[in-house]
């Protein structure tokens, strides 16, 4: 498997905050954290600076590059593969979100979301191509893997995720 070419990491407070501007009920691929007011407002300030939203000058929100490639793929994708790992006390999914131009692995720990952005299609088995992974494929190490093909493009662009609506 190939070294991803960008790794970002948000909390779920985070992640739930740039739904919120886009009035999304979350993000794909992301559960949604509940927020107090003052849980929100830290969260917009550690996104303000961590560089991921900026305020321009001329008003509104602005979701910063990198970023806003990484999470524009995971509205992107052709291609969702869910890799399932069952346990005792819990289990453990992996999902990947593939365009042509990129791949997205993302997996939460502990509200920590991890998104690696990968060069082309990729997937988490060596050897392999998102491509090749078809629904009820059996993966070594993995209880359950679903796949998602997408055909009606992308809900939500690049440049849209560039800049967020806002009033005045």
């Amino acid at each position: 498997m190939p070294e991803p070419a960008l790794t970002v990491r948000y909390t779920l407070e985070e992640l739930t905050v740039l739904a919120d501007l886009y009035e999304l009920d979350n993000l794909p691929g992301c559960r949604r954290a509940s927020l107090s007011t003052s849980t929100r407002n830290l969260a917009t300030r550690t996104l303000i600076a961590r560089h991921v939203l900026a305020m321009p000058p001329a008003g509104g929100v602005e979701l910063q590059q990198p970023h806003a490639t990484v999470l524009g793929t995971l509205f992107a994708a052709d291609d969702i593969v869910q890799y399932i790992r069952h346990r005792p006390a819990e289990s453990f999914v992996d999902q990947w979100f593939a365009t042509d131009a990129a791949t997205v692995g993302l997996s939460e720990l502990d509200g920590i979301v991890t998104m690696a952005l990968y060069e082309g299609r990729v997937a988490p088995t060596p050897g392999r191509n998102l491509d090749d992974v078809a629904p009820d494929t059996t993966v070594s190490g993995f209880d359950e893997v679903i796949t998602v093909h997408r055909s009606a493009g992308a809900p939500v662009s690049v440049e849209r995720l560039l800049a967020v609506p806002h009033d005045g």
